[in-house]
């Protein structure tokens, strides 16, 4: 049995294919198969990744952010930012092509939250579970900020 597999994209100087790759071929029993990847499919492009906890996913309506993350990477991108009423911040799902509008606020603890449709606009709709791995970043071309779901949680049956 045959199988090779490679990467397209540019090569680093051992001749390895690098990260920027866009597409991936295996080769079985001689016949080539191309898939492509996307860029929400390479974790390393996502800033803020996060596991998601109990309080993330149940009734709390909202997504704890950690302080030097948002600081780092959402701050910057918002424009003013009241820390009492909070600012409104696009994000686009790139896993199913949509768009929501989440309020970026602070918390008691000195950290962030992501409120007013996030319980519903992605842990309802996207099926989100504790221990769920997501993503998070600018995307400078679009001017937005990005999610996905970079690791789906093992269901454990007892």
């Amino acid at each position: 049995m045959a199988f090779t597999a490679s990467s397209s994209g540019e090569e680093n100087h051992r001749g390895q294919a690098s990260l920027n790759a866009c597409s991936t071929t295996i080769v079985l029993f001689g016949v080539a198969i191309t898939a492509p990847i996307s860029d929400s499919q390479i974790d390393d492009h996502w800033t803020i990744k996060k596991k998601l906890h109990k309080s993330d996913v149940d009734g709390s309506s909202r997504l704890l952010l950690g302080m030097k993350a948002v600081e780092k990477h959402v701050l910057p991108h918002v424009g003013d930012f009241d820390k009492k009423i909070g600012v409104e911040i696009v994000f686009y799902d790139v896993d199913t092509k949509t768009e929501h509008r989440l309020t970026l606020k602070t918390w008691i603890t000195k950290s962030y939250t992501l409120i007013k449709g996030w319980r519903k606009d992605f842990v309802k709709r996207r099926g989100l579970r504790t221990n769920d791995e997501i993503g998070l970043r600018w995307e400078e071309q679009h001017g937005r900020f990005e999610f996905t779901l970079l690791n789906k949680a093992e269901i454990v049956f007892f």
